[in-house]
């Protein structure tokens, strides 16, 4: 039975093999779930929007550090921030992020790296923000990336990621669904609430906030009925944790102490 670092591994490969289907920064999984292009579009915008709603982060005028950035998503959703700096180990991914930034015009400011995420060292405390989208779900040992990520982050600066959320209902279903059809990139960990919140913790970083992101029902419907009404519902559910075992995925957000 392959293990975590065997996956993560693959993971990288797909990655690598299927960069260029990523062919747009609103609509970057179009040939995996076969979703109309608007359809995918507001899909992603569902799951990118409570960083736009939140009080718990801020991108404007803050220097940013992305992990797992894959093609610049971010930058390109948040063009205020002040610098940008994005690491991915996909050679093809980051070669078309740097192209789409340069499309943009803003890449005075924002730039990509080539690394491995899990092995790269930049300045000692010196973003305002460092977080990652897309990639905690893959790897092998998440708790030593969230202190390489603290590693990066000045004091008083926060620290966010989004991850696969373990419930008793969706933990079956999800199996199921990935024997049948495996998820894109591959095998994905998920784990509790609990857990997130013990590793940041761990990470020497304080004010955690837990919001669930993904209710499946309620993504499809924002994507598919082009109403806005199962935005404002995921937002008024998200941070009761009642509603928890509904949600698929959830973001975390957290502080380095001053």
């Amino acid at each position: 039975m392959p293990n975590r670092t065997d996956l993560a591994n693959s993971a990288h490969a797909w990655y690598e093999d299927n960069a260029a289907k990523f062919v747009d920064t609103a609509v970057i999984e179009l040939p995996f779930i076969g979703m109309d292009p608007e359809g995918q579009a507001r899909l992603n915008r569902f799951k990118l929007a409570a960083l736009g709603r939140t009080e718990l982060v801020d991108f404007t005028g803050k220097h940013v550090l992305d992990f797992g950035a894959g093609h610049a998503r971010l930058a390109l959703a948040f063009p205020e921030m002040a610098s940008y700096l994005g690491v991915d180990y996909s050679a093809n991914l980051v070669a078309l992020g740097e192209a789409r930034l340069k499309a943009e015009h803003i890449e005075d400011r924002a730039r990509l790296v080539h690394a491995d995420c899990t092995t790269w060292r930049g300045p000692k405390e010196h973003f305002d923000v460092v977080c990652s989208l897309g990639m905690f779900c893959y790897l092998p040992d998440p708790e030593a990336m969230l202190k390489s990520m603290a590693f990066h982050l000045r004091p008083g600066g926060v620290l966010f990621i989004d991850y696969r959320s373990s419930s008793p209902l969706w933990d079956p279903i999800r199996t199921l669904k990935w024997k049948l059809h495996p998820p894109t990139g591959g095998k994905t960990w998920a784990w509790k609430r609990r857990r997130t919140e013990t590793m940041l913790r761990n990470a020497g970083l304080t004010d955690i906030q837990i919001v669930m992101r993904e209710y499946p029902l309620l993504g499809g419907l924002y994507a598919s009925r082009k109403q806005d009404w199962p935005l404002s519902l995921r937002d008024a559910i998200a941070r009761r944790r009642l509603f928890d075992v509904f949600a698929t995925e959830g973001w975390a957000f957290a502080r380095k102490p001053l």
